[in-house]
């Protein structure tokens, strides 16, 4: 959270975007088996949705606007506005943590929630099975990031149409917005990052997930509209390495996205 903060106090502003951390080098240069014929995760030319779900529950009597989403070894955890909600992975509901209009989560690896409130201008912690532990951050609204000081920070910027990357220092190393491929970027807004750096955005209004490179290379279009893809808002890397995307009107999807390749 402070790092977020420095960043902005550096000149970039995410205004209504989010903020993540870019960690461990590229798919190319991680190697299975560095003894014989190495083997290499690559990119699928097509992503794979191997599960999807909704997370809209029988009394939404008015739908629900997913805005936040982050994931353990157990659960998915999803933020709708009016609810943050516990699923397990294949979707089952488990329970629901009540918060004043929440906006985003995050998941650390002590297993605490990080809940932010707009209204409440605070970041609330609670433990993975629902039980408050503290309140931060009182009348700061803030990103309810687990920063490292050792790694990237990527921030979207929804309305100026871009992501940045800055160090944790808070040097401004790279900006992308599209123009290179001739496809703007238009309203992003959920980022992350995989164990390999690698940066994927939802492209909120050109409904499709952006795969770049550690150094803000394009890669491609991971998941489009083609793919049945509606305004994906938020996006996550699950423990098993599959891409999570929650679309803004309630459904959950998972697409596997790499595969191991054997050298020759």
């Amino acid at each position: 959270m402070e790092a977020m903060l420095g960043q902005s106090r550096r000149g970039v502003n995410p205004r209504s975007g989010q903020v993540t951390v870019q960690t461990q080098p590229p798919l190319a240069e991680q190697e299975t088996n560095p003894t014989s014929a190495p083997n290499h995760l690559v990119f699928l030319e097509k992503a794979e949705c191997v599960r999807s779900f909704s997370a809209e529950l029988e009394d939404d009597r008015r739908g629900i606007l997913i805005t936040g989403l982050a994931t353990d070894k157990e659960h998915m955890f999803v933020v709708d506005r009016e609810n943050n909600r516990i699923f397990t992975h294949e979707g089952q509901f488990k329970f629901d943590i009540k918060v004043n209009k929440p906006f985003d989560v995050a998941v650390s690896q002590t297993g605490h929630l990080y809940i932010t409130s707009p209204d409440d201008r605070c970041v609330q912690v609670y433990s993975t099975r629902g039980q408050q532990v503290t309140t931060m951050g009182q009348g700061l609204l803030g990103f309810p990031q687990v920063n490292s000081v050792n790694d990237n920070i990527v921030i979207s910027d929804m309305f100026g149409h871009c992501v940045h990357v800055l160090s944790p220092t808070g040097d401004h190393l790279y900006q992308y917005d599209g123009s290179r491929e001739g496809s703007e970027l238009r309203y992003p807004h959920g980022v992350c990052t995989d164990s390999y750096g690698h940066i994927f955005i939802a492209d909120w209004d050109n409904t499709r997930i952006v795969a770049l490179s550690p150094q803000g290379q394009f890669i491609r279009y991971i998941v489009t509209k083609d793919d049945g893809l509606k305004f994906p808002w938020a996006v996550v890397i699950n423990p098993a390495g599959q891409l999570v995307v929650a679309e803004v009107r309630g459904n959950v999807k998972t697409f596997k996205y790499t595969e191991l390749k054997q050298g020759e």
